[in-house]
């Protein structure tokens, strides 16, 4: 939830408003306590976990409220915040975790090598492929403002290429 926080006071300090935050969601943590943090706040956000491995929406919303019910009662909040479910992108999977379609490696190298950015193909990369057909798919808009938050993940390259 302090990263939701975190986003929301980078928005004021640097003047922007992100309209959609982007993560690998794996164990669902981090995009739990955004999405608490987002409807405290009463953010505008679409926070998206893109689904790193086997587990679908239904399972990390099961989580959210499980989890999102202890947190709400330490804190006396409204439980009714929990009504709407998260947004998951399972469409980047590459079939679970640890698991990657051979052509994410080409896709690895051209960022690489384009931009100077590494995303490792079981982790981080899930989340820049699916931000990619989501907006090939229109369910977000060109243009508009998005934060990926990079949760971790190592450099694989050596052990790809």
């Amino acid at each position: 939830m302090d990263l939701g926080r975190e986003i929301s006071d980078q928005e004021k300090s640097l003047d922007v408003s992100f309209d959609y935050i982007i993560m690998p969601v794996g164990t669902g943590g981090i995009q739990i306590g955004i999405e608490l943090s987002k409807r405290l706040q009463k953010k505008n956000w679409k926070v998206i976990g893109v689904a790193i491995d086997e587990h679908n929406a239904a399972y990390y919303n099961t989580l959210f409220r499980t989890i999102g019910s202890k947190i709400l009662a330490s804190i006396e909040a409204d439980r009714r915040i929990l009504d709407k479910d998260l947004l998951v992108y399972e469409g980047a999977s590459g079939g679970g975790y640890g698991q990657f379609d051979p052509s994410d490696l080409d896709h690895v190298k051209n960022i690489e090598q384009e931009y100077g950015l590494y995303f490792g193909p079981t982790y981080m990369h899930k989340s820049i492929k699916g931000l990619g057909q989501l907006v090939k798919a229109q369910k977000i808009k060109k243009g508009s403002n998005v934060l990926i938050i990079h949760t971790g993940g190592q450099n694989e390259s050596k052990v790809y290429s």
